[in-house]
């Protein structure tokens, strides 16, 4: 019988949470180990976290490699031939990253969306519903950074292939020529520093307490927990603030 051994990268990172919700989901009960040494199949759900399992145990089971995206500057071809002696078949979420990989192997790629845990990921209301249950108004223009803007390797290096800096050119021409009433929706909570460079803010807690921080001022941001906060810009001016992970 088929038994499937799924390894996370163990960076604190959204495939962590992939790891997770497999070993949750009850539809994958039947297939699922949680020792390598038990499994006929190893699923690496990020390339470079093979090194985590000893190669003889590898070269002794069929290796499915997930990968993510590659930024071509970053890409080590050496570490990746060598993972590839002992992968079986690879998994990508696009052609581009099916199309860079294709020329340093000759194994199988298999080009699949996300998994996702349908029991946990699925439509809970309408956008309408939404905005109330999380306190966001129901006119504003709502923008959505669901990711880290962070290297992985450290948590607080600034990722700029994933683009923070075209987002941020991004938001200001919304906010300075297409809709004034910008609010962004962030994921990804973690505690940190907030030093409010110039421009005011008024920050809402999820418990409805609302504190305005002006510039020049220095905030612990510690909701990790719950629906997070609100904020929104004093005088609808663009403010510049410098970001310090603590965790």
């Amino acid at each position: 019988m088929t038994r499937v051994f799924v390894l996370a990268p163990k960076e604190n990172w959204c495939v962590d949470q992939f790891v997770k919700d497999w070993y949750e989901d009850k539809d994958n009960a039947d297939i699922s180990v949680t020792n390598p040494t038990d499994a006929s199949i190893i699923w690496c759900l990020a390339d470079w976290c093979s090194d985590q399992i000893p190669y003889n145990l590898l070269a002794s089971r069929k290796v499915l490699v997930t990968c993510h995206h590659f930024v071509p500057e970053k890409f080590d071809e050496a570490s990746f031939r060598t993972r590839d002696r002992f992968v079986d078949a690879y998994h990508v979420y696009n052609s581009r990253t099916g199309d860079f990989i294709r020329p340093f192997t000759a194994k199988p790629i298999f080009e699949r969306n996300y998994w996702a845990n349908q029991h946990i990921w699925h439509r809970t209301g309408s956008p309408a519903d939404l905005r109330k249950i999380h306190g966001l108004p129901q006119a504003a223009f709502l923008i959505g950074n669901f990711q880290r803007d962070t290297e992985g390797h450290d948590l607080k290096s600034p990722k700029m292939e994933k683009g923070p800096d075209k987002l941020a050119d991004y938001l200001e021409r919304v906010i300075n020529t297409t809709n004034p009433n910008l609010h962004v929706v962030l994921a990804g909570w973690r505690r940190q520093y907030i030093i409010n460079l110039d421009g005011g803010v008024q920050i809402t807690a999820s418990d409805g307490e609302a504190r305005q921080i002006g510039a020049g001022e220095v905030i612990l941001v510690e909701d990790v927990r719950g629906k997070g906060h609100l904020s929104k810009s004093i005088g609808g001016q663009m403010r510049h603030s410098i970001f310090v992970p603590i965790e």
